[in-house]
C-alpha cells in the first residue's frame, strides 16, 4: 500500500511525540526495548538519553520487583490495552528511591496484518494531585465536621452562645456567617478581619452586596449569592480573589468553601464562608509553570544558535580554505609572535625563508640571523615604533633577507600591527612577508636611469643658466627692459627645472643607498632666515613673517635641511592665494627644535593628509589641477628629515590652511 504524499514519516512521528506535555515511551519486542521516550518520560526515569536502545528492566533496575514489566509483557502476548490511575511506582530520582503516582496507558500498535510491532506508553504523574487531593479531602472533612459542629450550634444557639462565637473566632481559617437574603455579617473571625482589613464593627451587619462598601470581589458575591438561592454548596481551589481595600486591591488565592447553612425544617438561613489563604503556594506553583516555559523557550532558542553557529563554522572554514589558498598563491610568509611568551609562529613558506622545515618550531635568533647586516638597525628601529606605548601599532618595512642556501640576498615587504591591552601594553605582533625582489630591482634599475639622466641634464641646464645670466646682464647694459624681464623668468624656469633634476636626483641616489649627510652645527634661525630670503626674490605674491627662536644649534646637514625649509615655504606659496601670510615658526620644545610653516591655503583632508608624504603622491581635485609638481618634494623632505632622527607631519582644516612641521634633535654639546 502507497504512503500518502502527506503522511509523516517515522522521523516526523517521533519529533511529535517528543513535543507532547504527557511523558511518552515507544517500546519493541517482547523483551520490551526502548526505542524512544521523550524528555519528560526520561525524567520520570530519573536517568538520560543513553537509556534509549535498552531494554526497560536493565535501563530502570528498580522497575524488576514491580509489576510494571509483566504488565508490558502482556501487552505485548495478547494486544489488549492496559490502563491504571493512581498507581503507586518507586523510582530512583536523584540517586534516591521515592514513591510517586502514575496514570498511564499501556497501549499495542499493529500493523495492517494485526500484528504488534511496538507499544505505546504514555503517562501523567499525579503524585502532586493526589497529595493536594489528600490534603483537600482532610480539609473538607475537617472543615465538614466543623460546618456540623457549627450547625449544631446554631440549633442550641440561645444555650451555648459564648462557645460557638469563640470557637468561629479562634479557628485557623476566616469564617464568616452571612445571614438572610442581604447576605448580612452576623459572624465574622479574626482571620476574616485580616483579610479584609477592617474591625469587627465596622463590618457587622453590613450586606456583602452593598456595591459602596465591598468587602468581596464581584465575582465572589455571585456565587454567594447563588449558594444562597440554589442551597447547593460551593468549592473552590486556587482561587484569584480581587480583595477590595481603601487604597488599592489585593489580589490573593484562597481555597473557598460556601457552605448553605439550613434550619431544622431545611429552609436556607445563610451562607457560611470558609477561606484558606494559599496564595504563596499558587504563585510558587506559576513561577514554576513560567520558568519550564522560559526554559523551553530558551532551549529552543539554544538550538536555533547551535544550528546558526554550525552555520558560521562551515562559511568560517571555507572562507578559511580560500584565504589559504589566496596565501599560497601570492606567496606570501605569515607570521605571529606572542609577545607574553615570546612564542613565534609562521606559516611554511616563513620557514622556508629561514632555512626551517615546516615541522620546525622558530625562534626570535632564527629571524635575527637572516635579516642583512645593513637593514638590522632599520628593522629594529621599525619593531620598536610598532611596540611603543600609545603608538599605532602599524609596522611596514622593507629589507633584505639573507635565505640559506641562496648566493644573493632578497627584498622583503613586512607589514604588520600590534595589539595593546587596556594599559597599552603590547600582547601580540603579527603580519605578512611578500617578496618584492624583482620589483626592488626594477625600482633600482629605474632609479639608475633616472639618476643618470638627471645628472646628463644637469650640463646643459647649467650652460643655459650662465648664457641667460650674461645676456641679462647685457640687456641691463643696454637698457633694454623686456629683454632684462624676458631672460629673468628665464632664470626663474631654469632654477625650478634645476630644483627639480635635483629632487630626482636625490631620491635616485636616496632609495639606492648612495646618498650621505655631511653634518655639521650650524644655527637653525639663521638658516630659515637665510631661506626665507631667497625665497622672497622668487615671489612677490605673499607676505612672508617670521617668529624666530632663540639661537638654537643644530649638527645636521645644512644644504638638505635647507632643501626641506625651501620645500615647506614653496608649497604655502603654490597652495595658498596670493595676498596671504605665510607664517614661519621656530620653536624648542624640550631637546627638540621645531620647525613650522602656517599657510591660509584651501587646507589638506584627513585621508590626504596621512598619505602626503608618499612618493609621487598628490592631492587631486579642482583646485590642485592647476599647480604644477610631481609630488617628490615633501616624500624627498620626510626622508631627509627621518635620516637625522625627527618627525615630519602636517595639521590643516580643509579651507582654512595647513601647518607643516618637522623637527630635529639640539646639538649635543
Amino acid at each position: 500500500m502507497n504512503k500518502p504524499a502527506n503522511s509523516l514519516n517515522n522521523g516526523e512521528i517521533l519529533e511529535i511525540l517528543s513535543l507532547s506535555r504527557k511523558a511518552t515511551a515507544i517500546y519493541t519486542t517482547e523483551n520490551i526495548i526502548i526505542e524512544f521516550a521523550n524528555d519528560q518520560m526520561i525524567s520520570f526515569w530519573g536517568k538520560d538519553r543513553s537509556v534509549i536502545g535498552q531494554e526497560l528492566q536493565e535501563a530502570v533496575p528498580e522497575l524488576k520487583e514491580q509489576p510494571f514489566i509483566d504488565l508490558l509483557q502482556q501487552v505485548w502476548q495478547t494486544g489488549n490495552t492496559y490502563k491504571a490511575e493512581n498507581q503507586p511506582a518507586e523510582l530512583r530520582v536523584n540517586g534516591k528511591l521515592q514513591w510517586f503516582c502514575f496514570d498511564f496507558e499501556y497501549k499495542a500498535i499493529k500493523n495492517e496484518q494485526g500484528e504488534i510491532y511496538c507499544i505505546l506508553h504514555t503517562a501523567e504523574d499525579v503524585t502532586q494531585l493526589n497529595l493536594t487531593k489528600q490534603a483537600l479531602d482532610t480539609g473538607l472533612l475537617r472543615e465538614h465536621d466543623l460546618n456540623k459542629k457549627l450547625l449544631a450550634a446554631n440549633a442550641s444557639l440561645e444555650k451555648s452562645q459564648d462557645k460557638f462565637s469563640s470557637l468561629v473566632k479562634n479557628a485557623p481559617v476566616a469564617i464568616t456567617f452571612l445571614q438572610g437574603p442581604e447576605l448580612l455579617i452576623e459572624l465574622v473571625n479574626k482571620k476574616m478581619l485580616e483579610i479584609w482589613g477592617r474591625r469587627e464593627e465596622q463590618v457587622i451587619n453590613i450586606s456583602i452586596l452593598d456595591e459602596t462598601n465591598p468587602l468581596i470581589d464581584p465575582d465572589q458575591v455571585r456565587l454567594i449569592n447563588r449558594v444562597y438561592e440554589t442551597k447547593y454548596p460551593y468549592y473552590g481551589f486556587s482561587v484569584k480573589t480581587n480583595i477590595p481595600s481603601p487604597f488599592s486591591v489585593i489580589t490573593r488565592y484562597f481555597d473557598l468553601i460556601y457552605e448553605p447553612v439550613l434550619d431544622i425544617d431545611n429552609e436556607i438561613m445563610g451562607v457560611m464562608i470558609v477561606a484558606t489563604d494559599v496564595t504563596e503556594h499558587s504563585l510558587s506553583f506559576q513561577r514554576e509553570q513560567s520558568l519550564s516555559e522560559e526554559l523551553t523557550a530558551s532551549n529552543n532558542e539554544l538550538a536555533a544558535i547551535n544550528e546558526e553557529m554550525h552555520a558560521s563554522n562551515e562559511e568560517l572554514n571555507r572562507r578559511d580554505d580560500q584565504l589559504q589558498f589566496i596565501i599560497d598563491a601570492a606567496e606570501i610568509g605569515i607570521w605571529d609572535l606572542d609577545l607574553r611568551s615570546l612564542q613565534l609562529s609562521g606559516n611554511p613558506r616563513f620557514k622556508s625563508w629561514l632555512g626551517l622545515s615546516e615541522q620546525a618550531a622558530i625562534s626570535l635568533s632564527d629571524l635575527y640571523k637572516v635579516i642583512h647586516k645593513d637593514d638590522y638597525a632599520h628593522v629594529s628601529s621599525a619593531i620598536k615604533e610598532a611596540l611603543r606605548e600609545h603608538s599605532s601599532g602599524k609596522f611596514n618595512v622593507e629589507f633584505q633577507l639573507n635565505i640559506p642556501g641562496e648566493l644573493l640576498p632578497r627584498y622583503i615587504a613586512a607589514k604588520g600591527k600590534a595589539s595593546f591591552n587596556i594599559q597599552q601594553q603590547p600582547l601580540k605582533f603579527s603580519g605578512t612577508m611578500m617578496d618584492i625582489t624583482e620589483r626592488k630591482q626594477d625600482e633600482l634599475r629605474k632609479n639608475d636611469f633616472i639618476g643618470m639622466v638627471s645628472h646628463e641634464l644637469k650640463t646643459p641646464l647649467t650652460s643655459l643658466n650662465g648664457y641667460s645670466q650674461i645676456l641679462q646682464n647685457r640687456a641691463k647694459k643696454n637698457q633694454d627692459q623686456f629683454s632684462v624681464n624676458a631672460l629673468k623668468k628665464i632664470g626663474t624656469q631654469v632654477s625650478k627645472m634645476t630644483t627639480l633634476i635635483n629632487g630626482f636626483l636625490n631620491i635616485s641616489r636616496l632609495e639606492s643607498g648612495k646618498i650621505h649627510l655631511e653634518k655639521k652645527k650650524f644655527n637653525l634661525d639663521e638658516l630659515i632666515a637665510e631661506n626665507i630670503k631667497e625665497s622672497e626674490l622668487l615671489t612677490e605674491t605673499h607676505e612672508i613673517q617670521f617668529i624666530p627662536c632663540p639661537p638654537v644649534e643644530v649638527e645636521a646637514d645644512k644644504d638638505k635641511i635647507s632643501s626641506v625649509i625651501t620645500n615647506f615655504i614653496s608649497n604655502a606659496v603654490k597652495y595658498s592665494p596670493a595676498g596671504k601670510l605665510i607664517e614661519i615658526r621656530c620653536e624648542v620644545i624640550r631637546s627638540e627644535a621645531r620647525i613650522g610653516v602656517k599657510d591660509q591655503g584651501m587646507g589638506i583632508k584627513k585621508e590626504d593628509a596621512e598619505r602626503l608624504f608618499e612618493r609621487f603622491y598628490r592631492v587631486k581635485n579642482g583646485q590642485t589641477q592647476l599647480i604644477s609638481g610631481f609630488g617628490i618634494g615633501l616624500y624627498l623632505s620626510a626622508e631627509i628629515v627621518k635620516s637625522h632622527s625627527g618627525k615630519i607631519w602636517v595639521e590643516s582644516i580643509p579651507g582654512e590652511g595647513s601647518t607643516f612641521f618637522f623637527t630635529l634633535p639640539l646639538s649635543k654639546i
